[in-house]
């Protein structure tokens, strides 16, 4: 299974996106099935359209990225136990190089369903141990 951050998400919808070449090679990879199954969370869910929505200025355009999402990936969602996980990673942070709460939630998500991959173009991910960064 390999979960898959807004960063790859927006680059492959934004084709002025530095990454939108590495993110739709990438993502035909996850389709491919290279890496299993491909998910994303709900909160992944969210920070994507938001700023599909706020790059574009159409709402249109946040909600077909948005139902391509729903067909394409099983969306995890938050529970409580991946919350407080998440709220633990998060509070336990220094501020060299912190993760906001999205990327905690994604971290104790990833841990909790085994999950072995992350696509992403954020490299605050690479010192995420356990969880092999595929993009960045």
């Amino acid at each position: 299974m390999i979960l898959i951050d807004s960063s790859v998400l927006v680059a492959l919808d934004v084709e002025k996106d530095a990454h939108h070449e590495t993110a739709s090679k990438l993502m035909a990879r996850i389709v491919g099935g290279d890496f299993g199954k491909g998910v994303v969370t709900d909160y992944i869910f969210d920070e994507t359209v938001t700023v599909i929505m706020s790059r574009s200025s159409s709402v249109k355009k946040a909600v077909t990225t948005g139902e391509k999402i729903k067909e394409a990936f099983v969306i995890l969602k938050t529970d409580e136990d991946a919350f407080d996980q998440a709220w633990r990673i998060f509070r336990n942070q220094t501020d060299k190089a912190a993760l906001s709460f999205t990327d905690c939630a994604t971290l104790a998500i990833s841990q909790s369903n085994d999950i072995p991959y992350l696509a992403t173009f954020d490299s605050g991910f690479k010192s995420a141990n356990g969880l092999k960064v595929i993009g960045s």
